[in-house]
C-alpha cells in the first residue's frame, strides 16, 4: 500500500512516528510509510497529538481536518485528513 492514497474526498496517509527525538520534521516516506520525527513522549497520547500538529503545520490543512484512524499505541499510524488530494500533500511534503 502506498503511504499517501487518495479516498474519495481524503487522503489516507500511512505513517511511522519516531518519538521522543530532539528534532520535529518530516524525514520523507521510506518503505512506504511517511516518517515523522516528534519531541514528544509516547504516552497518554502525547506523540498522536504531536503529529497532528506537525502534519497540521507541513500540509496548511486546520488540525481538525486531520483524524488518526489506526495506531493509537503503535509507531505505524493511520491518518485520514480532510480538504486536500493526494497531489497537494505531495507537494507539501517534497515527494514529486
Amino acid at each position: 500500500m502506498p503511504a499517501i492514497e487518495q479516498k474519495k474526498n481524503n487522503v489516507v496517509l500511512r505513517v511511522k512516528v519516531q518519538p521522543k527525538s530532539k528534532q520535529e520534521r518530516v524525514v520523507g516516506i521510506e518503505g512506504g510509510v511517511l516518517k515523522i520525527r516528534v519531541n514528544a513522549p509516547p504516552e497518554k497520547g502525547k506523540a498522536n497529538e504531536a503529529c497532528i500538529k506537525l502534519l497540521s503545520k507541513v500540509l496548511k490543512v486546520p488540525k481538525g481536518s486531520i483524524e488518526l484512524i489506526q495506531g493509537q499505541t503503535s509507531k505505524n499510524k493511520v491518518f485520514s485528513i480532510r480538504d486536500i488530494t493526494s497531489e497537494e500533500v505531495k507537494k507539501h511534503l517534497g515527494v514529486i
